[in-house]
C-alpha cells in the first residue's frame, strides 16, 4: 500500500516539476509588480514598445541641488522588480536640467535628520512625493501647518542627456533559475481559477478604450485594490493629510529655506479613471488638494491625463502600477513649469 502511495507522490512530483519547466519556457521573465503580486501573465500584460532609460541613472542619493523626498515612483525602494533604476521621473527631472537630483525614500528615511543633514549645504528645491493611495501613509514632523515658498527661478537648463531604449526580457528555454519563480506565478494565478476573481492587491477591469497600451491585451486595466479605499476616507482624514504636508513644508522653509514642492503621483485607476467602469473610479485625491490654499501641488496629474486622452500608449505600463517612459517624462516636466 505504502508503495503505492510512494509511486502517486513521485508521479505527482514529477508532474510539479515538469509543469514548473514548461512554465519557464511559456511566461515571460515577472517584470511588473502587477502581474507577480495578482498571478497575472507577461505575455499577457507586459509591454512591448521600448522604454527609455539612462544608464548610469542621473539621480542619486548624493544628488544635493534638487531634493526628492519620495517613494517608489522616484527611485528603486525595494527588490521587488517593480522598476529599473534609471527610468525614474527623477532621472528624466536630471537629464533636463543638468542638476544634481538626490532621492530619498520616504518610508525608510527620518526626516527630521534627513533635514539636519541637508542643512549643511541646503538645495535650492525640495520636492515631496508620494503616491496617491500613500498619502495617509505620510510621516509628521512637528510644526505649524503654515506655506513655504514655492518656486525655483532661473532653473538653468544643460543639454539633454539621452537615455536608451530597452525591451522587457523575454522568456528563454531552458531556465533553472527561473524555476521557483514560474511555479509561484502559476500557484497564483490557480487561485483565480473559481470563478476568475480578483485575489491578493491586484484588481483587472475593463477598459472602453483599446489603443492605451501596448501589451497583447490593451482592453484590460490591472490595478492595486488599495486604490478605492479612499472612498471610506473622512473628513478628518482629510484633514490630517493636509496638515502633515504642510508640516513638512514649514520644516523645509525652516531649516532649509528651499523652495519646496508636492508631486502626488495618480493612482493608476485614478488616470485611467474616465476609460473604467463607472463602479470601479476612486475618488480624485489630487483635484481635492488642489482646492487648499497656499499648497505648492504640481498638477503633473493633468499633463499625465492629456497624454492618456490623446491615446499615448504606456504612460503607466501595463503590467505596473509606476509609469513608463513617457509618463515619467512627463512628470518631470511638470515640476519644471511649475517650479519655473
Amino acid at each position: 500500500m505504502y508503495h503505492l502511495y510512494n509511486k502517486v507522490l513521485a508521479g505527482l512530483l514529477l508532474a510539479l516539476l515538469a509543469g514548473g519547466l514548461i512554465a519557464t519556457a511559456l511566461l515571460d521573465p515577472l517584470d511588473g509588480d502587477l502581474t507577480r503580486l495578482g498571478g497575472y501573465s507577461e505575455n499577457r500584460f507586459g509591454w512591448t514598445l521600448p522604454q527609455a532609460r539612462f544608464a548610469p541613472p542621473l539621480a542619486t542619493p548624493g544628488g544635493r541641488d534638487i531634493v526628492v523626498i519620495g517613494d517608489s515612483f522616484s527611485s528603486a525602494t525595494s527588490p521587488d522588480r517593480a522598476h529599473r533604476a534609471g527610468m525614474f521621473w527623477t532621472d528624466h527631472l536630471a537629464a533636463r536640467t543638468g542638476l544634481a537630483v538626490g532621492v530619498f525614500a520616504i518610508a525608510t528615511t527620518p526626516l527630521g535628520r534627513l533635514l539636519d543633514t541637508l542643512a549643511t549645504a541646503p538645495p535650492r528645491l525640495v520636492v515631496l512625493e508620494v503616491v496617491e493611495r500613500g498619502l495617509g501613509r505620510l510621516p509628521m514632523l512637528p510644526g505649524i501647518c503654515v506655506p513655504a515658498p514655492s518656486r525655483l527661478a532661473d532653473l538653468p537648463r544643460a543639454a539633454a542627456t539621452a537615455a536608451r531604449e530597452f525591451a522587457r526580457p523575454r522568456a528563454a528555454w531552458p531556465d533553472p533559475a527561473r524555476l521557483g519563480e514560474a511555479l509561484g506565478q502559476l500557484g497564483t494565478s490557480l487561485e483565480r481559477l473559481p470563478g476568475g476573481r480578483d485575489i491578493n492587491k491586484v484588481r483587472q477591469r475593463p477598459l472602453s478604450r483599446v489603443d492605451l497600451f501596448s501589451s497583447a491585451d490593451p482592453a484590460t486595466l490591472l490595478f492595486y485594490n488599495e486604490d478605492l479605499d479612499r472612498r471610506a476616507w473622512t473628513e478628518a482624514d482629510w484633514a490630517t493629510i493636509a496638515c502633515r504636508i504642510r508640516a513638512i513644508q514649514a520644516a523645509v522653509r525652516a531649516r532649509l529655506g528651499a523652495a519646496f514642492l508636492v508631486l502626488v503621483a495618480p493612482d493608476k485607476s485614478s488616470a485611467y479613471a474616465p476609460y473604467l467602469p463607472a463602479a470601479d473610479r476612486p475618488i480624485d485625491a489630487i483635484a481635492r488638494l488642489a482646492a487648499l490654499p497656499d499648497l505648492p501641488l504640481v498638477r503633473a496629474d493633468l499633463a499625465l491625463r492629456r497624454l492618456i486622452d490623446a491615446g499615448t500608449r504606456d504612460v503607466y505600463l501595463p503590467n505596473d502600477t509606476h509609469w513608463g517612459s513617457a509618463g515619467a517624462a512627463a512628470a518631470a516636466e511638470a515640476v519644471l513649469a511649475h517650479g519655473r
